[in-house]
């Protein structure tokens, strides 16, 4: 490491001044060409290169002797700062090994090094901001473990743990790309799911699902409610049993069955409190009178959605095509 302060005699030879201002001048600017080296090695140079970048501002700093001779005692520092700052800001704009970041670090050298020579003042400030820096390391703390915590939950109940149906690991998804159409998840259509259920000599049950909205009226005023539209093949396949009434069979399927829902968990507790004699009653829905057969429980929210009613799908095989993907 090069003796800066050795090197500033040799370069200026600087005459004694009162009151050892000439060390205290001459500590500055090594401190500060010492702060030079090291940012220049941090950045992939070597000590040869170092040297020489510090020689290149040293060179281009025209600083006056003779004012920092007749500077009081305590504009040393600033004198040297400023005269420091000037010559740095140009040798910055002609492309010498700065950036803002190299500043702050510098800055916060000197900062620390500023606190260490008043001990007593650190200590006291140490004191007063300790218990703040505290709180807000508890704070930080705090976010962070509450946001990994909602993180490996959500990842915990998607992808970790298994789903909550019985034999969840003989449940399949079947889905379809269309990479002439650049889709790589096309979903299922109506079509197609008939077809499977005719042409199926590999699964159990074959169910379709699908999300929407639906609209509530007739209790006070209108409200929209998260819908699920199922054929009676999902809960076979999932083998789920309601926690109340009964779920859609085949016959519901058809188009001319009479309009039955099954209520979501959350949607009965929160819009029936829970009441078990729900079964038999009616709800208007989407213009509509519909008959509740039956409550789910909540592990059906593991379809990927939470819906407040559940409807059969009803739909005419004379008028399907290929198409309307997405179920």
């Amino acid at each position: 490491m090069p003796d800066w302060k050795s090197y500033l005699r040799k370069y200026f030879s600087l005459p004694e001044m009162k009151g050892h201002r000439d060390e205290r001048a001459i500590q500055e600017l090594a401190d500060h060409l010492e702060d030079l080296y090291q940012e220049a090695l941090s950045r992939g140079a070597s000590e040869e290169e170092a040297v020489a970048w510090v020689e290149e501002w040293l060179g281009k700093a025209d600083i006056a002797v003779d004012e920092l001779i007749r500077s009081e005692p305590g504009h040393v520092r600033e004198q040297v700062k400023r005269w420091a700052k000037g010559q740095e800001d140009d040798f910055r704009r002609k492309g010498g090994p700065w950036n803002s970041l190299a500043d702050g670090l510098r800055d916060l050298r000197l900062a620390f090094r500023a606190l260490a020579k008043r001990p007593l003042f650190t200590g006291v400030v140490v004191l007063v901001l300790a218990p703040l820096f505290t709180g807000v390391v508890v704070l930080v703390l705090a976010l962070g473990i509450g946001a990994t915590t909602a993180i490996f939950t959500l990842l915990d109940a998607v992808i970790l743990s298994p789903l909550p149906f019985h034999d969840a690991d003989r449940l399949v998804s079947v889905r379809h790309t269309a990479p002439g159409l650049g889709v790589q998840d096309a979903g299922q259509c109506a079509a197609w799911h008939f077809t499977y259920e005719d042409e199926n000599r590999v699964f159990e049950d074959l169910g379709m699902f699908g999300t929407g909205l639906a609209t509530i009226t007739g209790q006070g005023e209108p409200e929209s409610v998260s819908a699920l539209g199922v054929t009676s093949g999902v809960f076979r396949a999932l083998r789920m049993r309601p926690v109340a009434g009964r779920i859609f069979t085949p016959e519901d399927d058809e188009p001319e069955a009479p309009n039955l829902v099954v209520l979501g968990y959350g949607y009965w507790q929160t819009r029936f409190g829970g009441d078990p004699n729900v079964v038999g009653q009616t709800i208007e829905a989407n213009s509509e009178t519909w008959e509740i057969i039956g409550v789910m429980p909540a592990s059906l929210q593991s379809l990927g959605s939470d819906p407040a009613l559940i409807f059969p799908f009803r739909f005419d095989r004379s008028t399907l095509f290929v198409g309307n993907i997405g179920f």
